[in-house]
């Protein structure tokens, strides 16, 4: 990567390199207040139920954690999840 004054990065062409495209946002846009209505989901919840059986399968339990947060800024909810359907695990690391 080409470098410029005080070791910042170039301007690449004669546009300048965006906050993007240097790994940093300098403005962020206005967040909707509508966003707001997600709060009521904020946090960490339980899961049990059971799937719905089908003619080649039947129920199987579910249990899991749920957690859903803000991202920075506010924009989006990231949701990860771990637990158990039946035998198998998700959302674990191996």
């Amino acid at each position: 990567m080409e470098k410029g004054k005080g070791g910042r990065p170039a301007k690449v062409g004669t546009q300048p390199r965006t906050g993007v495209d240097i790994g940093r946002v300098t403005q962020q846009p206005e967040r909707r207040p509508e966003l707001d209505k997600l709060n009521i989901f904020i946090g960490r919840w339980m899961t049990e139920g059971e799937t719905v059986a089908q003619a080649d399968a039947p129920a199987v339990p579910i249990v899991a954690s749920d957690i859903y947060q803000w991202l920075p800024g506010r924009h989006f909810v990231m949701h990860p999840a771990y637990g158990h359907i039946g035998g198998e695990d998700f959302g674990f690391s191996a």
